[in-house]
């Protein structure tokens, strides 16, 4: 991956879901991301190291929670044990 390419698919992902004045800034170690959604402003740190092949994916999920457009925690039912068999005679003696 290119050393800016990350920082673009993040803001086209961005665009996609509704951002506007989507801007990368770079005033301390790592960019930035700032961007305007839903009549808020909003800014976050990204990963200036492009050899993480993560980078994009982590970037993403990271402003999918802030965002909160995660969806709830899915409750089920919880898992239960399975009985265990009787010993035998045969692996009762061992």
């Amino acid at each position: 991956m290119k050393p800016r390419e990350h920082q673009r698919e993040v803001s086209a992902w961005l665009a996609g879901i509704g951002a506007s004045n989507i801007r990368i800034e770079q005033r301390s170690k790592h960019p930035h991301i700032l961007f305007r959604w839903h009549g808020r402003d909003w800014r976050s740190a990204l990963s200036g190291s492009p050899g993480d092949f993560h980078v994009t994916r982590a970037a993403i999920n990271s402003l999918r929670h802030m965002l909160g457009l995660t969806g709830g925690k899915r409750i089920g039912e919880r898992r239960v044990r399975k009985p265990r068999r009787a010993a035998t005679p045969a692996t009762a003696a061992w």
